[in-house]
């Protein structure tokens, strides 16, 4: 049996809905809020771990100790 093409593709949507991000007042659309939060929350820990591989004091091997990243 012989069908067309015709019947066996899916029928496209006339119309399609778009989403509009909702910006926060700084300007940041939630998307790329948390990946620059994880990129810095990441950039923490390995400034900590790099503490923790290059130390010789106690302190810092009972991890206390903190690290931060600061803005002028």
């Amino acid at each position: 049996m012989n069908t067309p093409v015709e019947t066996l593709t899916a029928p496209v949507p006339q119309q399609v809905a778009s989403v509009t991000p909702v910006k926060s007042p700084n300007g940041l659309d939630p998307v790329t809020f948390e990946v620059l939060k994880n990129a810095f929350a990441t950039s923490v820990d390995l400034m900590s771990e790099q503490i923790l591989r290059t130390c010789y004091s106690f302190v810092i091997y009972s991890r206390d100790f903190s690290s931060a990243l600061c803005d002028a």
